[in-house]
């Protein structure tokens, strides 16, 4: 005897007609199919419970061990406290370089390097800057050796990239020449007058 069933074949679903004893070995196959799919199920859930396990807490001696501690800073008042504390800036990208000296070349800055000075000699100081953005001004002052303000200068750069600043003639002494582009310092110096 022959019965028509509907078995998946390529693209579709297609009507065959099989002999019965094909048929029950299909049916048993479905049959073996689903059964393994669901002990797979089950095994998976099993596994998933036991690892997602809660452990128990250690015994009554590991508990003891850990000791809880909790520390708090004390507030202090630094109202009146003398900070005293020199913060490095790396202002090598802003300033090409700094000269002080007394002579001059054709465009005005400072040609060479000097630190020793006579009596009659003017003091002068050049900084040359890499960028200058507008609203830049640059400054130079001149200290005497115990940090006295002896003089000081300030220029708007308006795009200008160097500038030289002129103290004229000193008094023989030791001094500090320092250039500042911004608020930064571009440039130091310890020169002496004699």
């Amino acid at each position: 005897m022959m019965t028509r069933i509907r078995l998946r074949s390529g693209p579709g679903f297609a009507i065959r007609s099989l002999p019965d004893a094909a048929v029950a070995i299909a049916a048993e196959r479905r049959t073996i199919i689903s059964r393994q799919r669901i002990i797979i199920f089950y095994a998976i859930v099993v596994i998933s419970v036991a690892s997602c396990r809660r452990q128990e807490p250690g015994t009554q001696a590991q508990r003891e061990t850990v000791q809880r501690t909790t520390t708090t800073a004390v507030p202090q008042d630094l109202s009146n406290a003398k900070v005293n504390t020199v913060i490095a800036f790396d202002n090598s990208g802003a300033v090409n370089r700094a000269r002080v000296g007394t002579t001059t070349d054709k465009a005005g800055l400072v040609s060479e390097d000097k630190v020793s000075f006579t009596r009659n000699e003017p003091v002068l100081i050049s900084i040359w800057l890499n960028e200058s953005p507008a609203g830049l001004q640059t400054s130079a002052k001149l200290l005497d050796s115990e940090g006295k303000q002896v003089a000081e200068q300030r220029k708007p750069m308006d795009g200008a990239k160097s500038v030289t600043f002129s103290f004229g003639k000193q008094k023989p002494g030791a001094y500090r020449v320092i250039g500042y582009w911004g608020g930064n310092i571009g440039g130091e110096f310890e020169i002496v007058v004699r």
